[in-house]
């Protein structure tokens, strides 16, 4: 279970757990593990081809694209795992 409040579908923004993540590039698959929410790549690509991750309201179709993380992304897993990047 996650820490953020989840009422009537939206997500109390404020309750969002932060994660801090490294400015350099890598895979969204890399970005959702080192963001704790998945334990590994193949676990990622399982969601992804489930429509089970989104990055900043965007549902995640390919976890091998590279990405540059930016403060305040947003990354949600499933319907309840929620993690706020806080690059460092």
């Amino acid at each position: 279970a996650n820490e953020a409040e989840v009422t009537f579908g939206f997500v109390d923004e404020f309750a969002i757990p932060e994660r801090a993540v490294s400015a350099e590039s890598r895979s969204i698959a890399q970005l959702f593990i080192d963001a704790k929410l998945v334990s590994s790549k193949s676990e990622a690509r399982r969601l992804a081809s489930q429509r089970g991750l989104t990055l900043n309201d965007e549902v995640v179709t390919s976890v091998d694209e590279l990405v540059h993380p930016e403060n305040g992304w947003i990354l949600v897993r499933g319907k309840h795992d929620f993690a706020k990047l806080v690059v460092s």
